[in-house]
């Protein structure tokens, strides 16, 4: 019997040919990869032409389900400085060890700073930009001025869909006086990479507390001012704008009086800027929250008691509901480690041991230094 000949169907080569051969609707591919971690997203380029094309670089419509997927379900990065190499670990708020890879720098590093998905590394004498979820690495042109290190920020600015680098670092004028100015290494999201070079936008008239890791939110970076850090006086929050690159003044709580304390820090919940005030004598934490920015209203939203007392916070973050999981507020104790406060129920707990799934070996988390919130992201490097 002789083959039964195939008959050419107009409708489904017309199918085929929306789905760039690969058997399934284009949006019903990108749903499906927007699920997965970006490291296996990045290893799916292979498999075929079509597929390259929608993941080199990654599809625009890909890239927002995959970070608004990625944003319900935080991770926990911890990094191990052991120069000339610096190795990443990424876990979830099960102490599962979910990403890791090391890489070699040219320099030990000074500081480092995380913005959503990517995070930026201050060296000696380089400055990196990292995606730990791509595990791709741009080493930052460098600056002369970036021997002057006083503090740095990256940012993410949504209407231009650009991260930027913002250095500040002390200049004497030909008086004598010292003076804070501003450099700025704008990286464009998507594309090929390109040489690009720091631009001074002038002097900052806000000093900017070093030990603080400044917050960016909604286009903006937030820090507590230096002023008042030895007269008792109330201290002032300040913001720099990252579309018009310039400074504002933000009004902390009128009910909160507190002097500078090594125990208030800047957080973002739920898109809000928030002040959080821990009282080590009573091991107690207020959490006030921007309501109304045009006319800086602030509200207590949330008041709760730690385990112990006269235990200073290393460093506090937000974790959203997603999977069945409750919102959180992860909060980093010298001596206690890791505390998860649930805000529906109220309750706090230690985090457990952080582990290798795959293997059972526990990670030596005295190692590496404390964690920051971690997004899982396909954001590719590009300098401007």
């Amino acid at each position: 019997m002789e083959p039964m000949e195939r008959k050419s169907n107009p409708h489904q080569d017309r199918h085929s040919g929306t789905t760039n051969g690969v058997g399934l609707p284009r949006d019903l591919i990108i749903d499906i990869l927007s699920r997965l971690p970006a490291k296996f997203i990045c290893q799916f380029r292979c498999v075929s032409k079509p597929w390259l094309s929608i993941l080199s670089p990654p599809d625009s419509l890909l890239q927002n389900l995959h970070r608004n997927r990625s944003n319900s379900t935080p991770l926990l990065m911890f990094s191990e400085n052991s120069y000339p190499h610096i190795c990443l670990s990424s876990f979830d708020t099960q102490g599962q060890l979910r990403n890791q890879f090391t890489k070699h720098i040219s320099s030990p590093v000074l500081k480092w700073r995380f913005c959503q998905g990517l995070m930026c590394f201050i060296c000696e004498d380089h400055v990196y930009v990292c995606n730990p979820s791509t595990q791709v690495f741009l080493q930052v042109p460098y600056s002369i001025k970036l021997r002057v290190l006083y503090n740095f920020a990256l940012g993410y600015l949504p209407s231009t869909n650009e991260y930027k680098i913002v250095h500040w670092f002390v200049e004497t004028d030909s008086n004598g006086v010292y003076q804070i100015v501003c450099q700025i290494f704008t990286l464009k999201e998507g594309g090929s990479n390109a040489q690009g070079s720091w631009r001074v936008i002038g002097n900052s008239p806000h000093f900017i507390i070093d030990s603080r890791f400044p917050i960016c939110l909604n286009g903006s970076i937030y820090w507590f001012g230096d002023e008042h850090r030895n007269s008792g006086d109330p201290m002032n929050i300040y913001a720099f704008d990252l579309a018009t690159e310039e400074y504002e003044t933000v009004l902390c709580p009128r009910a909160y009086s507190g002097p500078f304390d090594t125990c208030v820090r800047l957080l973002s919940i739920k898109g809000t800027l928030c002040l959080v005030d821990f009282k080590q004598c009573r091991s107690h934490v207020d959490i006030w929250m921007m309501k109304d920015q045009s006319n800086q209203i602030w509200v207590k939203e949330y008041s709760f008691d730690m385990f112990t007392k006269y235990r200073s916070i290393r460093n506090i973050h937000y974790i959203p509901s997603g999977d069945g999981r409750d919102e959180e507020i992860l909060i980093g104790q010298r001596k206690e480690g890791l505390l998860l406060y649930n805000i529906k129920t109220r309750s706090i707990r230690k985090m457990g041991k952080f582990s290798n799934e795959n293997t059972g070996i526990e990670i030596d988390m005295g190692r590496y230094l404390w964690p920051h919130l971690y997004f899982d992201s396909l954001d590719s490097l590009v300098a401007r």
